[in-house]
């Protein structure tokens, strides 16, 4: 049961006094002389009995400004507010006073708009629950500003509930578990997004207090943390915080998974999730927190910025599926006791394009597993490393791809049993012979030129391969294969390290790149086409590598290139990129009995047709699929036996 902290002045309030349902405008349901307005205080929907009180599109303007707003029923009973067809260019304006929301207390706003706004004046929904099924919710100051002090609270005393089903909400900042007190450690908010945005101008945070849980599921729709006030997203601030994404879009910018000491936050990005920062992304960030990044699809992307996996907590990242990709990733690099570094790899793609540190050279220690999928540390000047500083990587399977390795501390160790690395350059000094293979996996030491420094000496086990071309330094002792090719021949060119196909969203740039070795000089000619066909040459695409800035969907295909020498010329693997769109409806249209949808494609990626009969159902259930044709597509619903239905297209 809910406890509020507010008092009602009878003389002066607007108290809903009828048993029934009724409209907002008529006076007869209120204790006050008139409907509500500025003049009449506070708004109480709180009496007896289960009932809608309904705001719609006659409701006088004057009507419409209000002072305060307090929903909520007596155990056992509903009281509903549902503000309908006012269209939000005549919203109910909530100002000079706090809108409450209780246990027993739901407000709707379908196709009409609700606005909270004023200095110190807060939504706050202690229980119950509220719900935007189209139009707008607004909870912010006017003008922004970074001294915020309009906020909205979701789940103060009980469990409370935010569900966005379509339309826009702004809030300036967003607070969910946000208890007043210890003594209501049960206290849950919760954000459910089936579809439409969700604009966080200032702070989101899951789980603000000490004790409270905080949670966030995004199953469709665009949550957008702009750079306008303090652009934090904390997933376990204070309490235990857990966010959930599948066919959504997340753009934040600083984010902290577990920030607080005591707090625990976890972040879980499934297929179709898109989830890209402008800022760090901390995993465990302060001492005496735990973070938890869980990646089994889509695509969690920092533009050039760092992944903190334990930056002074506890910090751990697994990745089954998708794609991984940053600037920089450190894992427990912070030299102190308190932080501990955990990063497993058991399938998909990690990327960090200018350096991947393991551990500190005191303190911390970190840890890497892969035993499956790839980790790539590369760029287009060569200029990347991997680096392990303190800790551990163990490579069970799968394959690293670095421009440079290092393991220059005795703190540091490499344990390579099995999978593929590949490297432009490597120092290997931690006073341990660095051992290839453990004997039973098959393990392979690809060098892609340059220089391979190893102190204390070079084992190649048995099911183990030497592979590439690069100079040695050290010794060498081979009890597998030594399959070297440094391109000493008069042969043609030998591709050392083929181009990859990458997946990137419209607008963004990709990079392919290849290194080769051969009869200098070489020369190198990239060529397009779609799939199919044999392609043709890009103009002025001469070097090794090849950027595609403001990727449309006219640049997804098949990509490879051409390197020739005196001695000859050799071709590529394919490597394709894939655009990823929003779907953009092109026609709606019923043909007979039937539904359906058009709209472009792209190839080599998948549409489904999915429906809810209701926005609020849990789930969206699938109609069928096609795949991408590069042109107009259709997919139709042959049975649309109901009086409403609700249609999205998912792509992969």
């Amino acid at each position: 049961m809910a406890v509020i902290f507010e008092s009602v002045d009878a003389s002066a309030a607007s108290i809903w006094r009828s048993a029934s349902s009724g409209f907002w405008s008529e006076a007869t349901n209120w204790t006050s002389p008139t409907a509500p307005t500025l003049a009449t205080g506070g708004v109480y929907i709180t009496n007896q009995a289960m009932k809608t009180v309904t705001v719609d599109a006659q409701t006088p303007t004057t009507n419409l400004f209000i002072n305060g707003l307090n929903v909520w029923g007596p155990s056992g009973t509903t009281n509903t507010l549902l503000l309908s067809g006012g269209t939000t260019n005549h919203p109910l304006v909530v100002s000079n006073q706090t809108m409450t929301v209780a246990s027993g207390g739901l407000v709707v706003v379908t196709n009409s708009s609700l606005v909270v706004t004023g200095r110190f004046i807060n939504c706050n929904l202690w229980a119950g629950d509220m719900r935007l099924d189209s139009g707008s919710i607004i909870v912010r100051e006017v003008p922004l500003t970074t001294n915020v002090t309009a906020f909205t609270r979701i789940g103060r005393t009980n469990l409370a509930t935010l569900t966005i089903n379509d339309g826009v909400m702004e809030a300036s900042d967003l607070y969910l578990g946000d208890s007043p007190g210890r003594q209501f450690g049960r206290s849950h908010g919760l954000v459910r997004m089936n579809g439409g945005m969700l604009t966080v101008n200032g702070e989101l945070s899951v789980a603000a207090a000490t004790g409270c849980t905080g949670t966030v599921e995004m199953v469709g729709g665009r949550l957008l943390v702009p750079n306008n006030l303090t652009n934090i997203l904390r997933v376990g601030d204070m309490g235990d915080g857990r966010m959930t994404l599948s066919n959504a879009v997340a753009r934040v910018g600083d984010v902290s998974v577990g920030r607080h000491d005591g707090a625990f936050g976890l972040l879980v990005l499934q297929r179709g999730g898109d989830f890209l920062c402008s800022d760090d992304l901390s995993i465990g960030r302060f001492p005496g927190s735990t973070g938890t990044v869980l990646v089994t699809g889509g695509h969690l992307g920092l533009d050039g910025r760092t992944i903190w996996v334990g930056r002074e907590g506890s910090g751990q990242l697994i990745l089954s599926n998708g794609l991984v990709s940053a600037g920089n990733v450190n894992v427990a690099a912070v030299p102190t006791n308190l932080v501990r570094g955990l990063f497993t790899l058991a399938g998909g793609s990690a990327q960090a394009f200018s350096n991947f540190v393991v551990g500190a050279s005191s303190g911390a220690t970190g840890q890497v597993t892969l035993t499956a999928g790839s980790l790539t540390v590369t760029n287009p000047a060569g200029t990347a490393s991997l680096s392990i500083e303190g800790g551990t990587i163990i490579c069970q399977g799968g394959e690293i791809c670095t421009d440079s390795l290092f393991v220059r501390a005795t703190r540091g160790l490499f344990v390579f049993n099995g999978g593929t690395l590949r490297s432009a350059g490597t120092v290997i000094s931690n006073g341990l012979p660095f051992i290839v293979g453990d004997g039973v996996r098959p393990a392979t030491l690809h060098l892609l030129g340059g220089t391979h420094v190893f102190a204390d000496g070079l084992v190649i086990s048995s099911n183990a391969t030497l592979s590439g071309c690069g100079t040695i330094i050290g010794a060498l002792s081979n009890h597998g294969t030594d399959s070297r090719d440094c391109g000493t021949n008069t042969g043609p060119p030998v591709i050392t390290q083929q181009p990859m196909s990458l997946t990137v969203r419209q607008g963004d740039s990709a990079t392919f790149s290849v290194r080769a070795a051969g009869t200098e000089p070489l020369s190198y000619q990239w060529r397009f086409g779609i799939p199919g066909s044999g392609g043709g040459d890009i103009p002025g695409a001469t070097a090794a590598s090849l950027t595609r800035t403001n990727v449309q969907l006219t640049n997804a295909g098949n990509y490879r290139v051409i390197i020739s020498s005196v001695s000859g010329t050799t071709t590529s693997d394919v490597a394709t990129l894939r655009v990823l769109v929003t779907p953009e409806i092109g026609a709606a249209r019923f043909d007979g009995n039937s539904f359906g949808l058009t709209f472009p494609s792209v190839n080599g990626l998948t549409y489904f047709l999915e429906f809810k009969d209701r926005l609020d159902a849990p789930t969206w259930t699938p109609l069928g699929s096609a795949a991408g044709t590069g042109s107009m597509l259709t997919l139709m619903d042959a049975t649309p036996a109901v009086p409403a239905r609700f249609y999205r297209v998912r792509v992969e």
